[in-house]
């Protein structure tokens, strides 16, 4: 059975507004994202991958904490990849490179593959999505 239910994504995103305080948005998604989101995962029987996107300070890195940490408390295999840009050699930001780039996407995609092979279940903190799209945004389509 699959470990994503609908309550377990109210505790988790309840938890993460809590634990956020004020600096979390009322709407971490719109209510009908958040059921739809549910309704997918709920009905899901294979192995899946929840990858969290979404602008600077809204909590995903908590919800991702959360998320695993319930899951685990439940007895469930799963794998937490932490946002990678964190640990970049690069600079990241407005004062990102090419490079700089470049190595946080393919390590997003190497440590997306390395949870998989360890665990059913993987959360995302940011995905490789977001990685690319912040390539494209600085750099242009390479």
């Amino acid at each position: 059975m699959c470990p994503f239910t609908p309550d377990f994504f109210k505790h988790a995103i309840l938890f993460a507004r809590r634990s956020r305080g004020n600096a979390c948005p009322v709407n971490l998604l719109p209510d009908d994202s958040v059921l739809e989101v549910k309704r997918k995962i709920h009905t899901r029987l294979v192995p899946l991958k929840l990858a969290l996107i979404g602008t600077h300070g809204v909590g995903k890195t908590t919800l991702a904490y959360e998320t695993c940490s319930l899951l685990k408390k439940a007895h469930y295999n799963v794998e937490l990849v932490t946002e990678v840009a964190r640990q970049s050699p690069f600079p990241v930001n407005a004062a990102t490179t090419l490079e700089g780039q470049l190595w946080i996407l393919h390590a997003q995609i190497a440590a997306e593959l390395d949870a998989s092979r360890r665990a059913p279940h993987v959360i995302c903190d940011r995905s490789v999505l977001d990685n690319y799209c912040y390539l494209v945004n600085k750099f242009g389509r390479q």
